[in-house]
């Protein structure tokens, strides 16, 4: 019965290895998640029927040794000669394994994420030169994942199916679809901590890429803890932020600059945090990323429960003047974001760009006889003033401080109705030149950060606005703001 099922669960997988789906799918219904890294280095084959299969770790060069192991039939075949000039070899960051393939051969990799009961899967495709012209459809599947879609205990008789780590292995001939051979395992650490599962599956319509999987196989080697550091459970995630170790809020940078935020953080949760556990990084979230990466891989060790770590991302100060922040989480790739404390905010860093005063020394002045005031402005400015359009006796003056970029003012006016519905009904909180105004801050989105005044004096109605790029602009409009005057 098994074999019935192991061959209809080859068949599914076939299918969808040609369509280019993730052969996982074969099984049950797919999920998205983020693609891993691909670390690759050339290694020159050197063939030798008598060595012993060795690999290195999984960043340096590994050299296939050409001892193959036991085909399907159980019959042991000697080293073969493999068309390939040179080999590569893949390096999994999530699962700590490592395996040679011919150079030119292509590799691609994916997250699929939590799939029935397999979960945090990497699936990793080898495919043969030319893959999908006539008669090129030879691939190599290698899947892991916590816990698995089957177990060495699902076989019988168990040989070693790669270096030092014994599992099945099952042979499909030719019939319907091309020829399969497939073998699983789960590496034996002295451990506790729940271990990954492997599935490795070539299809083949050529014998020849058979010898190739074979000496690929002897090639493999898992170097490492699996991507999951605790058993697999219902902990919880939380962080209590501690301490700002460099950079406090407001901190002056010089415009350019580079430097270094630390946060000091506790685990206050169930679940260890840091390498090979799904807490693993840090990932922009919103504001500035002033020039971080939008991910930090968190390299220390598991930190458990009760545990204090240093959590440092190297930033760039801009270039212009103004007031930055930049937001981050903690993050779980088998769930939300993880903020820190009681409010699970972001953690932050927030810093002051200084630039030469922004208030002007010379001054302009305009006067309205349509709706009787005057107002002054940087001499350096453009102005344009029109008096045509939507509203009653409308009068529009824009002031700029450049024709292409921020920040621009606009004083609009209207008789007998305000330039902006709500007027009447907005907080007048406020009072301007004798009047009562609102204020109002809208802050940066689909439109530019916005400051704005909305008042009344007679039949006129007034609106004060001004787009900025950064907070510092505002000293200008503040100036704008205190010059205007009405003339009657």
């Amino acid at each position: 019965m098994f074999e019935k099922l192991v061959s209809l669960a080859a068949f599914v997988l076939l299918v969808t290895t040609l369509a280019g789906c993730t052969p996982v799918g074969a099984r049950v219904s797919s999920a998205d998640a983020g693609t891993p890294t691909i670390q690759v280095s050339p290694v020159q084959p050197t063939p030798s029927p008598a060595a012993t299969a060795t690999v290195p770790a999984p960043t340096t060069t590994v050299a296939p040794a050409t001892a193959t192991l036991p085909p399907p039939s159980s019959t042991k075949v000697p080293a073969i000669e493999v068309a390939a000039s040179t080999w590569k070899t893949f390096s999994s960051p999530s699962y700590h394994y490592a395996i040679a393939y011919p150079s030119e051969w292509s590799v691609s990799a994916e997250n699929p994420g939590t799939i029935g009961e397999a979960m945090q899967i990497e699936t990793v495709i080898f495919k043969q030169p030319n893959y999908g012209s006539p008669n090129q459809f030879s691939a190599v599947t290698i899947q892991a994942a916590q816990h698995g879609y089957a177990t060495t205990g699902q076989c019988q008789n168990q040989t070693e199916v790669v270096l030092g780590i014994t599992g099945c292995r099952r042979a499909f001939p030719k019939a319907q679809n091309l020829t399969q051979e497939m073998l699983w395992f789960q590496p034996a650490l002295a451990s506790t901590l729940a271990q990954p599962y492997f599935d490795i599956q070539l299809v083949y319509d050529d014998a020849a890429y058979a010898d190739v999987f074979n000496q690929m196989l002897t090639t493999f080697k898992y170097t490492g803890l699996p991507v999951t550091g605790a058993p697999v459970s219902n902990c919880t995630y939380k962080a209590t932020f501690l301490a700002d170790v460099t950079i406090p809020d407001n901190t002056v940078i010089a415009p350019g600059a580079s430097f270094i935020k630390t946060w000091r953080v506790r685990n206050d949760g169930t679940c260890p945090w840091g390498a090979g556990t799904p807490l693993h990084q840090l990932t922009f979230v919103d504001g500035d990323q002033l020039g971080a990466p939008a991910t930090v891989e968190l390299s220390f060790p598991h930190l458990e429960q009760g545990g204090t770590v240093d959590i440092s991302v190297s930033f760039v100060a801009p270039v212009k003047p103004g007031s930055y922040k930049s937001n981050w989480r903690l993050r779980d790739e088998n769930g939300p974001q993880v903020g820190v404390g009681a409010s699970d905010a972001p953690l932050y860093v927030q810093i002051v760009v200084p630039g030469a005063t922004l208030v002007p020394s010379a001054w302009k002045t305009y006067t309205s006889t349509k709706h009787h005031y005057v107002v002054s402005y940087p001499a350096n400015w453009t102005i344009n003033v029109q008096t045509s359009g939507p509203g009653h006796d409308p009068e529009y003056v824009d002031l700029r401080a450049s024709a292409t970029s921020l920040p621009a003012v606009q004083i609009y006016a209207l008789k007998d109705a305000p330039p902006i519905t709500g007027f009447e009904n907005c907080n007048k909180n406020l009072q301007l030149k004798g009047v009562l105004a609102c204020s109002i801050s809208l802050p940066k989105g689909q439109i530019p950060a916005t400051q704005l005044l909305i008042f009344q004096k007679g039949d006129s109605y007034y609106h004060l606005a001004m787009q900025y790029e950064v907070q510092q602009q505002l000293a200008v409009f503040e100036e704008i703001v205190k010059s205007f005057q009405f003339t009657q």
